[in-house]
């Protein structure tokens, strides 16, 4: 079971390898969409990425510990920015 996990991970992810740093591949496109998207939400980016809403928001927190990110607005409309000293 845990081979056809690893298997369908290689087919999602388009590599031979998962590994440790998967997360922080994911955390990098997470951080260019909203570079070339600024203002966009977690559902959008999740749905561009084709994962879900819970995965996105877990590394966008990471990137906001980072202070990579801001999240400007209003809760029910405002988005993710890059921060300036990006």
């Amino acid at each position: 079971m845990l081979e056809e996990i690893l298997l369908t991970l290689k087919r999602h992810l388009g590599t031979s390898y998962v590994g440790v740093n998967v997360g922080v591949s994911v955390g990098v496109k997470i951080l260019d969409y909203i570079r070339s998207h600024p203002g966009c939400r977690a559902n959008v980016i999740a749905e561009a990425f084709g994962t879900t809403t819970r995965t996105v928001e877990r590394h966008i927190r990471l990137l906001r510990e980072q202070g990579k990110i801001e999240f400007r607005g209003a809760p029910k409309t405002g988005g993710y920015f890059v921060c300036e000293k990006d």
